[in-house]
């Protein structure tokens, strides 16, 4: 199964020519300034004044260095974030697969199906589309990707991203962070199974408490849940935990602070889509 390519493409495919081309612009401007020495001797100038105008011009190159530099370095995890989503997505549904006809061998035709089923949701347009739908909750184009990535790679339902994605734009209020540091921080919570960490975005779940609820449910001990189990557990007692906060992000954005702290997710955005054309 194929997937094709996801995240941005990068303009300076040849990174190493565009960091020379960079290294080019900047020694040119050195030279600017060795040729304000010679022009202030003939023009009857102090060198100093030329040389400041030369030392400005020096500092304006080495920003502009530093922030292309920064720039294609951001596009370029990006776009490296997207080819680790179709590597997980198809290996997913390769074991899914695996595991459909491991099921078949021994009979289980319910088995084979519902693993079938999951192969084939794994599908490029499906995870890129949802990609895109997490994106548009302003989440960052890398951490969109990532977050699917993530919920695959731990076998939690990556079709629930987005309610995750609407949950962390509320949270990110408590934590004083943006939305896309909000939902790296849930996902990390909930797979290391950690309510301090929940606990820092305004979710107040007991974890042993909600184990216990699905052990009982599903005629099952605490002790023989797996980790995985746990994880999927916690994924859902942290998305039920949604009603609790809403409401959050809207209140918060009329506040000086958060708008700033979303600003630096529109900066980061800029940086990724560096080489979108």
């Amino acid at each position: 199964m194929a997937l094709q390519k996801s995240g941005v493409v990068l303009v300076a495919q040849d990174y190493e020519d565009f960091v020379r081309k960079l290294g080019m612009a900047e020694k040119g401007l050195q030279e600017f300034e060795q040729q304000t020495e010679k022009t202030a001797k003939t023009a009857g100038r102090t060198s100093s004044d030329f040389r400041d105008l030369g030392l400005a011009m020096g500092a304006v190159a080495a920003v502009g260095t530093g922030l292309g530099l920064k720039m294609a370095q951001t596009a370029s995890r990006a776009e490296e974030l997207g080819v680790i989503l179709q590597v997980t997505a198809q290996n997913a549904a390769y074991f899914a697969e695996e595991e459909a006809n491991a099921a078949l061998a021994l009979g289980d035709e319910t088995a084979a199906a519902e693993a079938n089923a999951r192969a084939a949701e794994l599908n490029a347009d499906a995870v890129e589309a949802q990609v895109q739908a997490v994106k548009q909750l302003g989440i960052t184009t890398g951490v969109s990707s990532q977050t699917v990535a993530q919920l695959i790679r731990y076998n939690l339902d990556w079709k629930k991203s987005t309610d995750l994605a609407r949950l962390a734009q509320d949270a990110a209020t408590f934590a004083a962070q943006d939305s896309s540091e909000a939902v790296e921080g849930l996902i990390h919570g909930i797979t290391t199974l950690n309510p301090r960490v929940l606990r820092t975005y305004g979710i107040l779940v007991s974890l042993e408490q909600e184990y216990a609820k699905f052990a009982e449910a599903n005629n099952r001990l605490v002790t023989d849940l797996t980790a995985t189990e746990k994880q999927q557990i916690a994924f859902q007692a942290v998305l039920a935990q949604a009603p609790a906060i809403a409401g959050a992000y809207e209140a918060a954005m009329t506040t000086a602070s958060k708008q700033v702290r979303s600003l630096s997710r529109d900066t980061t955005e800029l940086a990724e889509e560096f080489g979108e054309f």
